[in-house]
Formats: structure tokens, C-alpha cells, sequence
């Protein structure tokens, strides 16, 4: 079967989600601040999109990554839990086989745990799938930290 993904980079690297989960996609820029959700509990990262607060995962900080730059745009992704992935840059859309993505590479390489589920291989790039299943269990742990917060105000 068929599926299409949006790819987009991290720090130089190629990532992808299921392109039905994107729900929009928003210029912002990370602002230090603190956001509260209605029911007092803080968020340690999330934008502020038309009146409504939505969880950012920091793809950065979740594998490491040396930030060279902030990012500029935000995937918002909707599959069941709204959240946002913050990107450096858009690549566009991938189109792939079940057969051409490969989840036991995935696992050798990021472990079991990891929110990559598989690796697209296109010509010489490699590009990680993001399972956003686990992603939105991460914005759920978050939202259970108490700590001082990053937002952005997006349009």
C-alpha cells in the first residue's frame, strides 16, 4: 500500500510523518515564556494557535541535537492529540511502499522506545519515519513536568 509523508529537516536531518495526521503548518519563533493550560498544569513547550494552546515536541532535545538555529516553522500535527513538531526546513512530500519502509532498521538503529518506526530509503537519502502515536505519549509526560516553559505565538 501506498503512503504519502510529509519530509521535512531537523538540524540537517530527514524526517517524515504520515502526511493525513498534518493538520496545518505555521511560521513561529521559540519565545521564553511560561504557558499554563486551562487546568493549571503547565506545558514545558507548546504555541499559542487562534486562542487555543498546543504542545510542542521538541524533536531537538529528544535525540540530542546540538541546535544550531531555531526553528522556523511548526508541523501541527492532529491524530487524536493535537501537538506540534517544530522544523527547520519543509522538503516536501514523500511517496512510499509498505515494502519500501523498513521498521527493523528503524529498531537496530534507535531502539524499540524510540518514536522513529521505520526508515524510508530514497536514491542515497535515508529518511526517519516518526510515529506520532508515541510522539503525543511524550506531550502527555510533558505536560506532567513542572518546569519553566518555552512558547511561541504563531499566526
Amino acid at each position: 500500500m501506498e503512503g504519502k509523508y510529509l519530509h521535512f529537516q531537523i538540524e540537517g536531518e530527514s524526517f517524515a510523518i504520515p502526511i493525513f495526521v498534518v493538520g496545518d503548518i505555521v511560521p513561529c519563533s521559540i519565545v521564553r515564556n511560561g504557558v499554563i493550560s486551562s487546568h493549571g498544569v503547565i506545558i514545558p513547550k507548546a504555541i499559542v494557535l487562534k486562542e487555543t494552546i498546543v504542545p510542542i515536541v521538541d524533536i531537538k532535545k529528544l535525540f540530542q541535537f546540538c541546535e544550531t538555529e531555531p526553528s522556523q516553522k511548526v508541523i501541527i500535527v492532529n491524530n487524536g492529540e493535537t501537538f506540534g513538531i517544530p522544523v527547520d526546513s519543509l522538503v516536501g512530500v514523500v511517496v512510499a511502499e509498505d515494502k519500501e519502509i523498513d521498521h527493523n532498521l528503524a529498531v537496530r538503529l534507535f531502539g524499540d522506545d524510540s518514536p522513529i518506526n521505520g526508515i524510508i530509503k530514497k536514491g542515497d537519502r535515508y529518511i526517519s519515519v516518526i510515529g506520532t502515536d508515541k510522539l503525543s505519549k511524550i506531550t502527555k509526560i510533558q505536560s506532567e513536568q513542572k518546569e519553566v516553559v518555552n512558547y511561541a505565538k504563531c499566526s
